[in-house]
């Protein structure tokens, strides 16, 4: 009896000690505040807190980055971004390979995601992007198996950057109303996707070059009368 106890206790004190949360923070971004961050090493969540990060680059051949929580990008499967979190840098969480959830908080203020933040993350299958949010810059979302993209009712959407969604498993699309710019390839080779849908009080501008290449499962598509300028459209 003795031992058993002996050895519950040797097992509850090695799950402590092997779960733990780890702070951090971020270089100064371009907006002269500081994101804050935390890593549970038990849950393999990451919550960027409040502060925008700053743009990374990439560092390896594997696809890791200067980011400072770069030495988890190999479990690291959930981000969790905080209301007050005004931009998610460029390749921020590019090329997680176990990344399968990205979540906005409530309230959620993010008005950017930079450049390929999310590409190359296979793992993740749908996103919400939440009203606050603008713009998606290049290849956020490119090269994952995004199959469902949910806007919030109150979008207030602008740009969807070059290639952002390119090469994914999207399958229908409505573009929000608030949307003026589809920048190019900005839907390439999304070989499933079937159906687009624009909106007839939209604000769309400009439909950029190959926007929709190799979609080629879309049979028609109704331009609405705002759009200015559109090349090359599949």
């Amino acid at each position: 009896m003795k031992r058993l106890v002996f050895t519950l206790l040797t097992n509850l004190i090695c799950i402590c000690i092997a779960a733990e949360t780890i702070n951090g923070t971020c270089n100064v971004a371009e907006d002269g505040t500081i994101a804050t961050w935390s890593y549970d090493t038990e849950s393999h969540a990451i919550t960027l807190s409040s502060g925008s990060t700053p743009d990374f680059e990439k560092q390896g051949k594997d696809g890791s980055t200067n980011a400072p929580w770069n030495t988890y990008r190999n479990e690291i499967c959930k981000v969790v971004i905080g209301e007050n979190v005004p931009y998610v840098g460029e390749m921020a969480f590019f090329n997680y390979p176990q990344l399968s959830e990205v979540e906005f908080a409530g309230n959620n203020t993010t008005k950017g995601l930079g450049p390929s933040c999310f590409g190359n993350c296979k793992g993740i299958t749908s996103i919400n992007i939440p009203a606050s949010v603008e713009t998606i810059g290049a290849s956020a979302f490119a090269n994952t198996n995004v199959a469902s993209i949910n806007f919030a009712e109150d979008c207030k959407l602008k740009d969807i950057g070059v290639s952002a969604f390119q090469m994914s498993k999207i399958t229908k699309l409505t573009i929000p109303e608030s949307v003026e710019l589809i920048r190019e390839k900005a839907f390439n080779q999304c070989v499933n996707l079937e159906s687009v849908i624009f909106s007839d009080n939209g604000k769309l501008i400009s439909i950029g070059d190959h926007a929709f290449y190799l979609c080629e499962k879309i049979e028609s598509v109704n331009i609405p009368s705002s759009v200015s300028f559109m090349k090359n459209l599949d």
